[in-house]
């Protein structure tokens, strides 16, 4: 009887040990790997990491306007930039003045409606460039709800975090178990990587607020150049994501933009306003697939709402009417730093008493451009000029992988 009781005590003991030792476990780990992945819970010491020297930014933890909006504030840019991921690739060194870019955020008229009330408000940048998706106007697709959430994910989240990300798959388990020992390197030359998905991926913001795809690139070099656009064909194919097909078009989104961006240059922001490129091979298959109508009715009103208002606007729908050819694309719809060059360029050519004429890097932009030609990336600062160092991201680039290709990455036997 003695023995079934020490023997039921003993299990007692393990159960609870179990119960206890599991979550602190859990806890401990955890912790660390936060740590090692410099997953901060304040934007804090990662604004002050980011002002001390060039960094890699992409924390999970925190908001992305959270970090962006202090990031905007304590930078006080004199030009800045609002959008989707589809402005992302515009950077500091394109201009002769101040610059941090928002982009990422102020897709839709509400968004940008709160970074004018919350940010602007109280830094009013000189020059405020916005990029229009064709996308955000299609009237089955969900509107702008507005809101760009909580400042600060509570401790629960935090700690959290790691297990969320596992059962998700976002990361290889082994990444973990080398975060967790703080053998993954958190440094590439002079640059320090700030979060996971730099840690781990390779990606992330730099301190101007744009975004480098390094470690995209480094698969991209491995695989056929048309895998870049493979993406954007099968979204048309499957009519689904910002490719869905026979919209109507939304026409009180036009409205509703207008009045937010013409009340932002009503209180003393130059506004430049761009429909965001696209490249044409992919503008030829939406053509082909004859299911985009609504983005022709589109392209002529938002043109005429802003005919006679102080904001600035260009329709660079098509790449090629500014000369950006798709091996100068990320992949389907995300420009790279050259057509984002040619583009600005061209906006100061048609408009030479633009907002941008004043402050845009155009001797520079130009001789890059002609360096660079057919190239996704320059990336000339130190977070570029730091990966290189490391890897030749030009065997990702159409010129170097066959020269039986253009620059479409059309055969050309």
């Amino acid at each position: 009887m003695k023995v079934r009781r020490n023997r039921y005590v003993g299990y007692v003991a393990i159960m609870i040990a179990m119960i206890i030792g599991v979550p602190v476990s859990y806890f401990v780990i955890s912790y660390r790997i936060m740590q090692n992945g410099k997953e901060f819970r304040s934007v804090v010491p990662l604004i002050d990491e980011t002002r001390r020297g060039p960094v890699l930014y992409n924390v999970l933890n925190l908001p992305l306007h959270a970090y962006k909006g202090a990031m905007f504030l304590a930078a006080k840019p004199m030009i800045t930039v609002a959008g989707s991921s589809r402005s992302m690739q515009v950077r500091e060194y394109f201009f002769d003045d101040s610059f941090y870019s928002m982009s990422g955020l102020g897709s839709g008229s509400n968004q940008i409606k709160q970074l004018a009330q919350t940010l602007f408000a109280k830094h009013r940048p000189k020059v405020v460039l916005v990029f229009l998706d064709f996308w955000d106007f299609c009237g089955s697709r969900q509107g702008d709800t507005g809101s760009i959430g909580p400042t600060q994910n509570g401790f629960y989240e935090w700690i959290m975090l790691p297990l969320n990300l596992a059962w998700n798959r976002r990361f290889a388990p082994q990444n973990f178990l080398r975060l967790a020992l703080g053998i993954l390197p958190v440094k590439q030359g002079d640059v320090t990587k700030l979060g996971f998905s730099a840690i781990v991926s390779d990606v992330g913001f730099g301190a101007d607020g744009s975004y480098y795809y390094w470690g995209r690139m480094r698969k991209w070099a491995e695989q056929p150049i048309s895998v870049r656009w493979n993406e954007a064909f099968a979204m048309m194919r499957d009519n689904i994501g910002v490719f869905q097909r026979n919209c109507s078009l939304a026409s009180n989104r036009v409205a509703e933009s207008a009045a937010v961006l013409e009340n932002l240059a009503q209180s003393g922001s130059s506004v430049v306003v761009v429909l965001a490129p696209m490249p044409r091979n992919v503008l030829d298959g939406m053509k082909q697939a004859g299911a985009y109508g609504y983005i022709d009715d589109l392209r002529p009103l938002l043109s005429e709402r802003f005919q006679s208002s102080k904001v600035e606007y260009y329709d660079f729908f098509d790449a090629a009417s500014f000369g950006s050819e798709p091996c100068e694309f990320l992949d389907g719809y995300h420009g790279g730093e050259v057509t984002y060059m040619r583009l600005l360029l061209k906006i100061i050519e048609r408009r030479p008493d633009s907002a941008l004429a004043a402050v845009l890097a155009t001797k520079h932009l130009r001789q890059l451009i002609a360096t660079h030609t057919g190239q996704t990336t320059v990336a000339d600062d130190p977070v570029g000029r730091a990966y290189r160092a490391g890897f030749d991201f030009d065997r990702a680039e159409c010129f170097r992988r066959s020269a039986n290709r253009d620059h479409s990455g059309n055969s050309v036997q």
